[in-house]
């Protein structure tokens, strides 16, 4: 019984047209990467569009930047680097070097199926489509020479490995807001990020920007 009134009140919500049918927003959120070990300095930040078409149905316009970086400061200094790997250990040298870096600018559309639309309330389950311009960086540390006592580094090879890829991608998610005075909006949005691309830029992209992202957004309704 629980579940069926819950039902009726999603379609109560999700017949009523608001008032307000045009939103601006921006959107900051904090995406882990699926293919980074370790997601630092990590941040998405963007801006959208949003038309609240039909009761129903509603289409989004936005452009966001995203990013996730835990590559050291003194990746670029030879003495630097080489003092950090030697005074590592066997023990902890693959873990220690896990660094990489990714970020991206995408452009995309979304269409909303819309459960709750009224001047105060939005939630929506959204799926959309766009395309994005990344860029990738891997550390890879390919071979090291060690003491057999003591584990200590004694020597090593090491690579950096760089990438742009440009590509189409998708995204589905939940976006919930709600409107202070029926004008400023407030609100969580929930999605994931995933390119689409070849299995060849899938070899040879250093990281791939799949996503979970998990951000709130701030905006105007009007």
């Amino acid at each position: 019984m629980k579940k069926i009134i819950v039902i009726l009140l999603l379609l109560t919500f999700s017949f009523y047209q608001a008032q307000n049918k045009q939103e601006l927003f921006l959107s900051v959120g904090k995406p882990t990467f699926e293919d980074k070990w370790i997601n630092k300095k990590n941040f998405s930040i963007g801006t959208h569009y949003l038309h609240k078409t039909f009761k129903s149905f509603s289409f989004e316009g936005y452009l966001e930047y995203a990013q996730s970086n835990n590559l050291p400061s003194f990746l670029d200094n030879p003495l630097s680097l080489d003092k950090f790997i030697k005074n590592q250990t066997t023990a902890s040298i693959r873990e220690n070097t896990l660094w990489s870096k990714i970020n991206y600018v995408a452009f995309g559309t979304k269409v909303h199926y819309t459960f709750i639309n009224t001047d105060n309330f939005f939630f929506s389950f959204f799926g959309g489509l766009g395309y994005q311009f990344s860029n990738s960086e891997i550390f890879t540390l390919s071979r090291f020479g060690f003491i057999q006592d003591t584990g200590e580094i004694t020597e090593f090879d090491s690579s950096i490995r760089k990438e742009s890829e440009k590509s189409f991608f998708t995204t589905i998610g939940l976006r919930f807001s709600y409107a202070i005075q029926k004008k400023y909006t407030l609100g969580l949005v929930a999605n994931l990020h995933r390119p689409i691309i070849s299995e060849a830029a899938l070899v040879n992209a250093p990281l791939i920007t799949t996503n979970y992202n998990l951000g709130i957004t701030l905006g105007k309704q009007f």
